[in-house]
């Protein structure tokens, strides 16, 4: 009987320490900072992947006492506030994040103060108060990745006039036109060593999509030429392009038929190599158990890879899959913890898709936003009257969760409260609350803390054990 109530008290030490001690070690975010109540900030998009060492540039929309709002800078490993950038009344602003934390803001005067389509051109950088680039142009201008240059694309006569401002002096550099029948400026791109590449088309109204070519526009020359396979040449004038990203030297550039009838298609070039990649965009498989309602779409794109989700209402249920370069990386499977949808879905085209799914780091690690049931469901219910009330509700909770591909590992990530979240670099950031007035930056991978918890719950239970052993030697020596 003795050891029987040892044993007993072991147990109930170890089920607190581990408790106690999962709770003392679950995530916690690196740094959190405050923007101020009614904040109501968006993270600002732009080049794609940023370092953990990247600032990070949110934008705070005008509030009800009349100012314009403004755009902030957080150092990106501690959350420092570096600088912030109020907006002028008079003007409209197209923002964009360039790599190695800086910012692209075009000012454009609104129509009752703007003559001819003037535009204000800056570069800011985090570590100087002043803009590093400041110029006023006209026309519609774009920056590269770096903000080396800007560039813009105007239709004149019968040609796209393609004309390059150089950042490091301010002065426009020559420019150069291309037929319209001859090529496809929405798929253009600019890259920071002053390359230019479009995509090039067989000469006519009914022309097809020959190569790719890649142009010094100060010489006015072609330096590469890439051939698009036979099956990929579609007809110029029945596509549509839906854009294109810039990773170093490789080149992705999405498209799809204009009646909708071709799937999406995604072409790389490798310039380094010389080399061209093709790929439809659509599922490679048909997700499992099939129905009538099930909407399917992709969710979100990270360069050659995407995620595609399949979703159910009537009984809810949510598949999804990931694929690269047209190969499944991870096959449909059905997202067990979901039961049910956000209470804001978002559109991807036609299609109404409530879950949300981003890459980490493509395509192996995710990150999911999820509703779940709370913890307080897994509790018996004569016991749930027990638990504190906080610990008692019965609505579904939104969870955001990062899944590694490979090893088929869950982990919570923590940030419970967040409505927005934005990878950066061995982290992700998190906008808290409703009126998203506080950023928090979360480790990945999240830490588990059931090994440590484990660990500290045997300690404790052995140290139990080794106590009530000696405590009882003593007693026997004494009655003796």
């Amino acid at each position: 009987m003795r050891l029987v109530r040892r044993t007993l008290l072991c147990l109930v030490v170890g089920v607190t320490a581990f408790g106690a001690a999962g709770w003392g070690l679950r995530p916690k975010p690196n740094w959190t900072t405050a923007l101020g109540d009614g904040a109501q900030a968006t993270f600002i998009g732009g080049a794609g992947e940023s370092s953990a060492g990247d600032a990070v540039w949110l934008y705070l929309p005008g509030q009800t006492d009349g100012s314009e709002g403004a755009e902030v800078c957080l150092d990106g490993r501690t959350g420092t506030l570096l600088r912030r950038i109020d907006n002028a009344s008079n003007e409209d602003r197209t923002l964009k994040a360039l790599t190695r934390g800086r910012l692209f803001i075009a000012s454009t005067p609104k129509p009752e103060t703007n003559q001819g389509d003037r535009v204000r051109l800056e570069i800011f950088d985090p570590a100087t108060p002043d803009p590093v680039f400041s110029q006023w142009a006209t026309g519609a201008w774009q920056p590269t990745r770096e903000g080396r240059y800007f560039w813009t694309v105007n239709a004149q006569g019968d040609r796209w006039q393609v004309d390059v401002l150089d950042a490091s002096n301010g002065k426009t550099m020559v420019g150069h036109g291309f037929p319209h029948d001859r090529y496809l400026p929405k798929s253009a791109v600019l890259l920071d060593d002053g390359r230019f590449v479009i995509f090039a088309r067989s000469p006519g109204t009914a022309g097809t999509m020959e190569a790719i070519e890649v142009w010094d526009l100060a010489a006015g020359r072609v330096v590469q030429t890439l051939a698009l396979p036979a099956d990929q040449r579609w007809l110029a004038d029945k596509i549509q392009s839906l854009g294109t990203t810039v990773n170093g030297n490789t080149i992705v550039s999405y498209w799809r038929s204009a009646d909708g009838k071709k799937p999406m298609c995604a072409i790389a070039c490798d310039l380094d190599a010389g080399a061209v990649a093709c790929w439809s965009k659509g599922p490679q498989e048909e997700p499992p158990d099939r129905t009538d309602d099930q909407r399917m779409a992709p969710i979100s794109f990270s360069g050659e890879s995407v995620i595609w989700g399949a979703e159910s209402r009537d009984p809810f249920a949510w598949h999804w899959c990931v694929e690269q370069k047209g190969e499944v990386v991870a096959p449909w499977q059905r997202l067990e913890l979901a039961v049910q949808p956000l209470t804001q879905p978002r559109r991807r085209g036609e299609v109404e898709v409530s879950l949300r799914a981003q890459f980490s780091r493509a395509p192996d690690t995710l990150l999911f936003t999820m509703m779940e049931p709370p913890a307080s469901s897994m509790v018996p219910a004569a016991v749930r009257g027990w638990l504190p009330a906080s610990w008692r509700g019965t609505s579904n909770v939104r969870v955001h969760r990062w899944h590694e591909v490979r090893s088929g590992t869950w982990r919570d990530v923590g940030c419970r409260d967040a409505v927005s979240l934005k990878p950066h670099g061995d982290a992700v950031l998190a906008l808290v609350g409703d009126d998203r007035s506080v950023v928090e930056a979360w480790p990945l991978p999240p830490r588990d803390p059931k090994p440590a918890a484990l660990a500290i719950a045997g300690v404790c239970m052995a140290g139990t054990w080794w106590a009530c052993g000696r405590r009882y030697r003593r007693r026997i020596r004494m009655a003796e």
